[in-house]
């Protein structure tokens, strides 16, 4: 769960200054309870979650891509035969664009 980022984004500071060249993260639910400003000044490559908690117009920015956990076709996720479908949908420039894997 990534609740403020404030760990977050902490841990990627310190993995950019010991020489990291690329910094993706993934959380499954994001509370982000204020403004994104700490995930959109990041040294994140990118922030991958699921819309588990829906993001508000407001932090739906470039760098936070959000998977649907949604299964395939609608349905029982939890039926033994479906399996859980996961796929992304693009969030950025304050609209969501869903993306066929």
């Amino acid at each position: 769960m990534i609740d403020t980022a404030g760990t977050l984004v902490q841990a990627a500071d310190a993995l950019k200054r010991e020489g990291a060249r690329r910094i993706p993260a993934c959380g499954v639910h994001a509370v982000l309870p204020g403004p994104p400003w700490r995930v959109s000044r990041a040294p994140l490559e990118e922030l991958v979650v699921t819309n588990s908690i829906p993001l508000s117009k407001d932090k739906q920015i470039p760098k936070i891509t959000v998977l649907s956990v949604a299964p395939p076709g609608g349905g029982d996720p939890a039926h033994p035969r479906r399996g859980i479908g996961v796929h992304p949908v693009r969030v950025g420039a304050g609209r969501a664009k869903e993306t066929v894997p």
